[in-house]
């Protein structure tokens, strides 16, 4: 464990450095693609971080500010979010209108969900689009919370049930525990009996012997009605008892298979565009196919799905998808900013993420302020991907036949 959390520190640290801000291996064209960390990046992300505090709130674009996004949230125990900004640019070169005559972008996101929503006013969306207010989504949760609630309730009356039967049981056993006792003893006093009366010879032997042998035969029907009083009294309860069993078991499997489901569609309605020419800026799959959005919950949006973009390992095959993707992959700031901008036919230029609010350890620690790149286990496998095409596409923004690293630095400022 402590090995494992080393680790972890130790790639966190490889991973701030500006270039490794983020890249991934794309499967399709067989390269790793990048997006670096410039100091313009650097300086638009403490600028938001400034602008929040200086607002008050996330919320700084809407203009009714909602209480849930209020700055002092990020402070509170768990609070903390890596906030993201893109640099980004029109693949023509003309100025996008979204600045004082600067042709530079500006997108921002941050990471999962801000306190409970997905979507807010001014932030990159998700590229999940089967969400929690999604009408599809919300139909699903309930039915799944009716199962949950009907298992809870199931649950309780099992333990009643297992009470009463122990209750019961125990009843019946002492019963059957003091008759059984009380059938030795009269055994060993008819056993006294009978001795006394073979040492006396007593003529009268023969009627007092029948007398206990029916004695005898009364205490054995007794235990015996006391056992089958047992056996029907508990195993009526015993009955319920495997029926509500078997009901709560069956409400459980059924929310559980439907979580399974729900979960499935969720993943499957992750839109991942990139910015190849065949498949790029969101309009297409990335195997060139027109996006078919009717009954796959995608909200309109087009792109490769999690299944299809995911490479948890460079040699890979195609067709050798990965099992079960981890939670939360497609929702970290990189892959939010990187869709946004293909969404809007931009160019992605350079990258920053800076954590802001409570530091956290989980997943290696992030201290408020600092730079980190994007991560290895949910973002690097999808961003190959993702910027794939954009490296072809920067060098055209001001001059088709200059030098890449060139225009990328004019561009930057």
């Amino acid at each position: 464990m402590q090995r494992d959390s080393l680790m972890r520190r130790n790639d966190i640290r490889e991973d701030q450095e500006p270039g490794e801000a983020a890249r991934g291996f794309c499967r399709r064209c067989g390269s790793t693609h990048r997006l670096e960390r410039s100091q313009r990046a650097e300086s638009e992300a403490k600028g938001l971080v400034e602008r929040i505090r200086a607002a008050g709130r996330l919320d700084f674009d809407a203009a009714v500010p909602d209480p849930r996004f209020a700055v002092e949230r990020m402070y509170e125990q768990g609070g903390g979010k890596m906030l993201g900004v893109l640099l980004a640019a029109s693949p023509s070169g003309v100025p996008c209108g979204e600045g004082d005559g600067d042709d530079v972008v500006v997108i921002k996101a941050f990471s999962g969900q801000l306190y409970g929503e997905w979507t807010v006013q001014g932030w990159a969306p998700p590229l999940c689009g089967l969400t929690h207010d999604h009408p599809h989504y919300e139909k699903e949760h309930a039915r799944i919370k009716a199962r949950v609630d009907a298992a809870g309730e199931m649950k309780l009356a099992v333990e009643e049930l297992e009470r009463e039967m122990k209750v019961r049981t125990k009843r019946w056993d002492d019963d059957i525990k003091a008759a059984a006792s009380r059938l030795r003893e009269e055994r060993e006093r008819r056993r006294a009996t009978r001795a006394a009366l073979r040492d006396a010879g007593d003529a009268a032997a023969e009627v007092v012997e029948e007398e206990l042998a029916e004695e005898s035969r009364r205490g054995k029907r007794e235990l015996a009605r006391l056992r089958e009083g047992r056996s029907a009294d508990v195993g009526d309860i015993e009955v319920a008892l495997v029926t509500a069993r078997r009901e709560m078991k069956e409400l459980r499997d059924e929310h559980r298979s439907m979580s399974h489901v729900l979960l499935g569609q969720i993943f499957d309605s992750y839109r991942l565009p990139n910015f190849r020419e065949d498949g790029g800026f969101g309009h297409r799959h990335s195997e060139g196919r027109v996006a078919e959005a009717a009954d796959d919950f995608s909200g309109g949006m087009s792109g490769a799905t999690l299944q299809e973009a995911f490479v948890s390992d460079e040699h890979q095959e195609i067709s050798n998808a990965v099992a079960n993707l981890p939670c939360g992959c497609g929702d970290c700031c990189a892959p939010k900013l990187l869709a946004e901008a293909s969404r809007r036919g931009l160019v992605p230029l350079s990258i920053a993420e800076v954590w802001m609010g409570v530091p956290t350890a989980k997943e290696g620690y992030r201290q408020e302020g600092s730079f980190y790149g994007a991560c290895r286990g949910r973002c690097r496998p999808i961003l190959g991907h993702m910027l794939c095409g954009a490296d072809k596409l920067r060098p055209r923004l001001i001059d088709p036949s200059a030098d890449a690293t060139e225009n990328f630095n004019i561009m930057l400022g």
